[in-house]
């Protein structure tokens, strides 16, 4: 695969409040980079996009369409001190291109017994916004730790929480809706605004990007608990991810889940690095 530039710009977006750009430049990882910077790190451009850009009212379509490089891997909320699983696939039919109310089931399961109905949904919206995560700014002398108590109303997690504590990017889990996550965040004390994040332009591989889609669980090691959109499972097990395909064929992907690392969650805040997983 050639080289892939990403840019977060403004240019000939009505979303966007003020021109920026950043590009980063990737070799043959490329997709996997761009995917996990999609669930967090585009908030860093601090580029937004009012939810009005969109119409949260417009009916989510369940698909099946052909789809490869199925994946599932950790995903830490080092903020919450707990993993989360990232689902990601990308489509195989070159004739269809994903819309943002589409959707595509999904089936977790673990080895303690645990099973999860789930959605893929398409990382990238058709205003070139984020489709999963959305910007929180609170206002002045007020900490979005506070915010803690309030999270499970927008079914969402922190995925990058700034060290003053002043913003954060939240990541929608499941099948959770991010406009509907944005206008519950911004009733919430202490919220000053609540926007879409990022706007991405793709070079040199067109389109390809917006055809990836994907999905965030939350993993809890304990007793599994069947159909309450939490991945119920412990260290050392095997946790399998299934799409079945339109000729009723399954795709599948494995993993085996990781313990938690000793200080995960020091700092709480911040932008560190993924823990490594013995």
């Amino acid at each position: 695969m050639g080289s892939l530039a990403v840019s977060i710009s403004s240019a000939q977006n009505p979303c966007t409040q003020k021109p920026s750009t950043i590009a980063t430049h990737y070799g043959e990882t490329a997709m996997r980079r761009v995917l996990m910077r999609l669930v967090g790190p585009l908030s860093l451009a601090l580029l937004t996009c009012p939810s009005a850009c969109t119409d949260p009212t417009e009916p989510v379509e369940m698909v099946n369409p052909v789809l490869r490089d199925l994946q599932v891997r950790h995903y830490p909320f080092r903020y919450h001190s707990e993993w989360g699983l990232l689902v990601t696939a990308s489509l195989g039919e070159t004739e269809l291109s994903l819309t943002h109310t589409m959707r595509m089931p999904i089936r977790l399961q673990t080895e303690r017994g645990d099973i999860e109905e789930l959605t893929l949904r398409p990382a990238i919206c058709g205003d070139q916004s984020s489709c999963v995560s959305f910007i929180l700014s609170m206002e002045p002398g007020q900490h979005i730790d506070g915010l803690r108590p309030y999270l499970s109303q927008a079914s969402g997690r922190f995925s990058h929480v700034a060290y003053d504590g002043s913003w954060g990017s939240m990541m929608i889990l499941g099948d959770g809706d991010v406009d509907s996550a944005i206008q519950t965040a911004k009733k919430w004390p202490g919220v000053q605004s609540a926007e879409r994040s990022g706007y991405l332009t793709v070079q040199d591989v067109g389109s390809e990007l917006q055809n990836f889609a994907l999905s965030i669980a939350v993993v809890e090691f304990g007793t599994p608990k069947l159909g309450d959109l939490i991945v119920q499972t412990r260290a050392g097990d095997i946790v399998t991810v299934e799409y079945r395909q339109p000729d009723g064929t399954t795709l599948a992907a494995n993993l085996r889940m990781c313990d938690l690392p000793e200080g995960f969650g020091v700092p709480i805040t911040g932008l560190g690095e993924d823990p490594p997983c013995e």
